[in-house]
């Protein structure tokens, strides 16, 4: 038993801890699929450590970990307030990460995601650099929020630039666990628009993490305000800095559906993705 959420187009698969238990690899892989199962861009596992404290891992369609996700921590916060798992008002959502805090915000959830990082161990790149790419120089900025970013300016937005220019980034040397790439489109001092190019998962229609990343390095640089409207293909979240310099994100999360799968087990050997290519 499991639940689909999504959150401005993000979808996960919810698992309870003692229902993801069998969730190896290649399940992950199938179950995210969606010809083979149910179709997601990822899978959450729950666990309750006391009244308002759980724990989540995180896992990209490719089965990769994924440290944090703004998205993923909406989403399961949403789930355990649906299921009244829990009545506190504030949950502590321990994560690769660290912990984070999601709090109900009238029908939004607004989600702590700490200080922005320009120097981690996850991004060993400099926080502002130059590289050469796809026959360019291209000015790229690295940070991590627990799980690592690029940001990058564009004059515009373009899907087929950001499909090219995104899995070459997203596997960059300088970036040894590869990276979340985003691209950064200023409108105005409160808004800006971005395009994202997910590690694990591809073109996605939104990022939580990845709209704090192009806030947070937009607001180094002074390009925009304390308060500011990420808009992405799939919706908009607002970023907002409080007095310990933490990133406040705002947003919604949707339930899509309750699921009970019968045989989630790894794809078989009639599985044309098996067949090796000639």
């Amino acid at each position: 038993m499991f639940e689909k959420y999504q959150a401005l187009g993000n979808a996960y698969l919810i698992f309870r801890d003692e229902d993801g238990r069998g969730l190896d690899a290649p399940t992950i892989r199938t179950v995210c699929d969606s010809h083979y199962g149910i179709g997601s861009d990822g899978v959450l596992i729950g666990n309750r450590l006391g009244d308002n404290r759980f724990k989540l891992e995180i896992f990209n369609p490719d089965a990769s970990v994924a440290e944090k996700s703004g998205n993923g921590l909406r989403i399961f916060a949403k789930f355990v307030w649906d299921e009244g798992i829990t009545s506190a008002d504030e949950l502590v959502i321990t994560t690769p990460s660290g912990e984070s805090r999601c709090s109900k915000f009238g029908d939004e959830i607004c989600v702590n995601m700490g200080r922005p990082r320009f120097s981690d161990t996850n991004i060993p790149a400099p926080a502002d650099f130059l590289q050469h790419i796809d026959g360019q120089v291209v000015e790229l900025h690295a940070l991590s929020f627990g799980n690592p970013h690029c940001v990058i300016y564009v004059d515009d937005l373009d899907v087929d630039n950001t499909k090219r220019i995104g899995p070459l980034v997203e596997r960059l040397p300088l970036f040894p666990r590869r990276t979340n790439v985003q691209f950064l489109k200023v409108i105005s001092n409160s808004l800006i628009q971005i395009q994202i190019w997910e590690r694990g998962v591809g073109y996605t229609l939104a990022s939580g993490s990845g709209a704090c990343a192009a806030f947070a390095v937009s607001k180094k640089l002074n390009i925009c305000g304390n308060d500011v409207i990420v808009e992405m293909p799939g919706g908009k979240l607002f970023m907002k800095e409080n007095a310990r310099g933490e990133v406040l994100q705002y947003g919604s999360a949707l339930k899509i559906a309750s699921c009970i799968v019968k045989n989630y087990g790894p794809t078989t050997s009639d599985d044309p993705r098996n067949k090796t290519k000639l």
